[in-house]
């Protein structure tokens, strides 16, 4: 028989399903910029939410070229863009945020979407790769 509270419980969002080190990690990330500008700073005045996918964008670009960790902070890229996206997504919880982003731009996805599964098809059967020579 099990105890009555563990049905209750787990009918409730669980914390335990994040792994720790990545909310450790998280945690210094965010610490750094409480440092930097202040705890909890995006709370007292409004942020401009793209300055946040923008600062996102920037280490996961720079994690894809092979940079792993951050030279300002140590922080490993990814963890800064989480940290990034936790302070907007919280900013947008707390009524702090300032919506910033352009108007539109996805209406194309569909057709490019489109594109390349045609080319997907075109080219399933590749070609045989010719070596090239670096000689000219």
């Amino acid at each position: 028989m099990s105890n009555p509270k563990d049905k209750i419980g787990q009918a409730k969002v669980s914390i335990s399903v994040v792994p720790v080190e990545v909310i450790l990690e998280i945690a210094a990330a965010i610490q750094e910029g409480a440092l930097k500008y202040g705890k909890f700073n995006w709370r007292q005045q409004p942020v401009n939410g793209t300055i946040y996918t923008d600062a996102a964008f920037r280490h996961i670009a720079s994690w894809m070229v092979r940079e792993d960790i951050d030279p300002d902070s140590g922080i490993h890229h990814i963890t800064k863009a989480i940290a990034s996206l936790v302070i907007l997504r919280d900013a947008i919880i707390q009524n702090t945020h300032e919506d910033t982003r352009p108007d539109g731009g996805m209406q194309i996805q569909p057709e490019l979407n489109a594109r390349i599964a045609a080319l997907i098809v075109k080219h399933s059967a590749p070609q045989e790769v010719i070596p090239c020579s670096r000689d000219f």
